[in-house]
């Protein structure tokens, strides 16, 4: 099983985040891992994703990914966070 393949069947749902805010994303994504929901994916679509994106990376027990990657810079911006 490779790493996709594990972390999808952890988390049968997935929220998908379109947040602005990095403390208010912290807030919301350390209320999903509380509620059981360990896999969230940060939208790439507001101005300030990547500071999201890197502030949900401090919650315990959270497994965070970047959506609507749309090319390879963004990727990359994504990886760095």
């Amino acid at each position: 099983m490779d790493d996709i393949e594990t972390i999808m069947r952890t988390a049968p749902v997935i929220p998908v985040l379109v947040l602005d805010d990095p403390e208010q994303a912290v807030e919301i994504g350390t209320a999903l891992v509380r509620g059981g929901l360990n896999v969230l994916e940060v939208t790439l679509r507001t101005r300030r994703a990547l500071d999201v994106l890197s502030a949900m990376t401090a919650i315990e027990g959270a497994i965070v990914g970047a959506g609507t990657v749309l090319d390879d810079a963004q990727l990359d911006h994504a990886l760095d966070a």
